[in-house]
């Protein structure tokens, strides 16, 4: 399946919102990489929506449990490597799951985003630090549009966020369905 990069990848910043987000989630009982891939997820697109790009340039697919980077795995295999994450399996919540932690070997460097971007790092932080790893999940269903409209292990185009999958409320809907064209 051919892939196409909409954005520069940015592999170092990819890197330090991965280990700020771990560091500011170490003490959350129910962090795992299903949450982690969540925000990546929705820093990106959040970004995308509201600066026209995203914060690392990650590409977006289809997995089961939500959108997930391609870079993703090889990122953590390599931050891994380098010694500046751990990973292991445990039970979180209610199944296993990769807790991934920060060695605190290094320090993220921060002061490449602009205060706009590190805003969005930090509101969806802030806003998936209250979902358990399944509730995050849950939660990238119902919001990306992308993820309903692929198939499994497709790209979700950035674009695609910009579209609000939400039901159209009923009076709403129910006026769209009484116009007649002119």
């Amino acid at each position: 399946m051919a892939r196409t990069r909409e954005f520069e990848w940015q592999a170092g910043r990819f890197k330090d919102v991965v280990l700020y987000v771990t560091n500011q989630l170490a003490d959350d009982p129910t962090f795992g990489s299903t949450k982690l891939n969540k925000i990546l997820y929705f820093t990106d697109t959040e970004a995308y929506k509201r600066l026209g790009k995203p914060v690392t340039g990650a590409t977006y697919q289809r997995n089961r449990h939500g959108p997930t980077a391609i870079e993703y795995p090889p990122m953590i295999r390599e931050l891994e490597g380098e010694q500046f994450i751990e990973v292991r399996g445990e039970k979180i919540v209610d199944h296993e799951q990769e807790r991934v932690t920060a060695t605190g070997r290094v320090v993220p460097n921060m002061e490449q985003f602009t205060a706009e971007e590190r805003a969005i790092i930090d509101e969806v932080i802030a806003e998936f630090r209250g979902y358990t790893n399944t509730e995050a999940s849950d939660e990238s269903h119902k919001r990306s549009a992308g993820w309903l409209a692929r198939d499994q292990g497709e790209q979700i185009p950035y674009l695609d966020s910009l579209i609000n999958p939400e039901p159209l409320d009923e009076p709403l809907a129910a006026g769209l369905k009484t116009k007649t064209p002119a």
